[in-house]
């Protein structure tokens, strides 16, 4: 048995091992108005407008012994989307180690072992089609043979973080030749488990899933509930915790905004800040170019996204440079500043960029120098400004809305806009020369 049977075998409903009965599971969609303190549900599958997640809310398995003592449980996801513009299959391998890191302490008398919150997969931009979804949750006898497979598994798997897919995507061949041939062992044994698709065809939105190891015909969705990400089941006002079984909550979630500032290309935005201040503003206008390129071909950013953050970070460090300017003085400057070289503002920085562009990106360029004084922290810039998450929210969403021809062309207009400010950048660097 490899993924692949894995997969075939939940999307058909039948059994993954021979001369074992095939049973539906129950499977159910926890209906929003069950949904108590636990974020928004219901929110559209919308593609180029945001990032899906996959998020294990929660996670019961009704045997502690049997599971830790005589058993290795495991749980595998294997997603499959749009990455890049390209169709992906991503496995997420759960193992002993991965599931201990958010294991709940439970009572030394209590059988039962309880999972909580613990992000899978994402954020990562929904580019639309179809995201399709297996969850499996397995165990396999604890000998010293399978648990050398299942600790190389487990190792390859946590080489990098699943919130940077981008790096992630370099172990999948190894992942998935480690998966297959744990799942090809004859002691591994199936659980539970479940396939499904959301996609914006088909109306999906954001929502609670739970997956319970007893058949589907003993239950229905109106009988869950979840309360602070825990899943709850019986009548509204006498809903208690334990199902009795094993079982599997979650959330499939679709958000319009993700971390910025973690990402590897908004990480060159430290150097930048160091190279303003240390008055070496060529080599800081350089290397903002290399940080635009790469946030022009990010695929781990929507399209939109990629956009703006390109025009906010260029309007920061034209501010940051005209700060650094207004606060050392003349007298900190040094060769071609201190011989009266051509010397612009930073919104008239911006205005160079017009020039060179075109059509809706044109509209664009005059955004962000008609922006400039709304938009917080770029036209009264204090000392010290921390281009955090909340900051870089708060200054794109100052910005005016792009124009709906942008947002619907199928041209890559971040590179675009990389190229128009690079070649303004160069035009710029030939005027000062001959000013000097």
């Amino acid at each position: 048995m490899n993924i692949d049977d894995v997969r075939a075998g939940l999307a058909q409903g039948v059994s993954l091992f021979r001369h074992q009965v095939a049973e539906r599971k129950g499977y159910f969609v926890i209906p929003d108005n069950h949904v108590v303190n636990s974020g928004q549900t219901g929110i559209s599958f919308v593609a180029d407008e945001g990032y899906f997640e996959i998020v294990l809310s929660e996670m019961f398995l009704a045997h502690r012994r049997e599971y830790w003592k005589d058993f290795l449980p495991f749980v595998l996801l294997v997603c499959n989307f749009s990455y890049g513009g390209t169709r992906r299959t991503v496995p997420i391998f759960l193992g002993k180690e991965r599931l201990e890191e958010f294991a709940v302490a439970g009572e030394m008398n209590n059988p039962a072992i309880e999972y909580k919150k613990s992000v899978l997969l994402g954020p990562t931009p929904y580019e639309g089609g179809e995201l399709g979804i297996l969850v499996g949750l397995f165990r396999a006898n604890n000998n010293d043979h399978l648990k050398m497979v299942f600790d190389i598994v487990e190792d390859i798997g946590s080489v990098f973080s699943v919130n940077e897919l981008t790096q992630y995507l370099g172990i999948l061949r190894p992942l998935r030749r480690g998966l297959d041939a744990l799942l090809g062992i004859k002691d591994v044994q199936f659980r539970m488990g479940v396939r499904d698709v959301f996609s914006e065809a088909n109306n999906s939105k954001s929502s609670f899933v739970v997956l319970a190891n007893r058949p589907e015909s003993q239950s229905s969705a109106d009988e869950f509930w979840v309360k602070n990400n825990q899943l709850f089941v019986g009548p509204r006002d006498q809903a208690r915790r334990d199902i009795g079984v094993d079982y599997c909550l979650l959330k499939i979630d679709f958000v319009s905004e993700r971390s910025f500032s973690s990402l590897p290309s908004s990480k060159l935005w430290t150097e930048i800040k160091g190279m303003v201040w240390e008055g070496q503003f060529e080599k800081a206008r350089a290397t903002f170019l290399e940080m635009g390129r790469q946030l022009a071909t990010s695929p781990d950013i929507t399209r939109p996204h990629r956009f703006n953050l390109i025009r906010i970070y260029k309007m920061n460090l034209e501010s940051e440079i005209e700060l650094f300017r207004s606060t050392k003085g003349d007298g900190s400057k040094t060769g071609r500043e201190r011989s009266g070289a051509y010397k612009l503002s930073g919104r008239a920085r911006i205005e160079q960029i017009r020039p060179f562009a075109s059509g809706p990106l044109l509209q664009t360029i005059r955004d962000m120098t008609n922006s400039w004084e709304a938009i917080p922290l770029i036209g009264n810039r204090p000392i010290n400004v921390n281009l955090d998450d909340r900051i870089l929210l708060q200054q794109m969403s100052a910005l005016p809305a792009l124009p709906q021809g942008l947002l619907e062309s199928k041209e890559n207009y971040p590179k675009k806009l990389v190229d128009a400010i690079t070649t303004a950048t160069f035009d710029a660097k030939i005027r000062e020369k001959r000013a000097a």
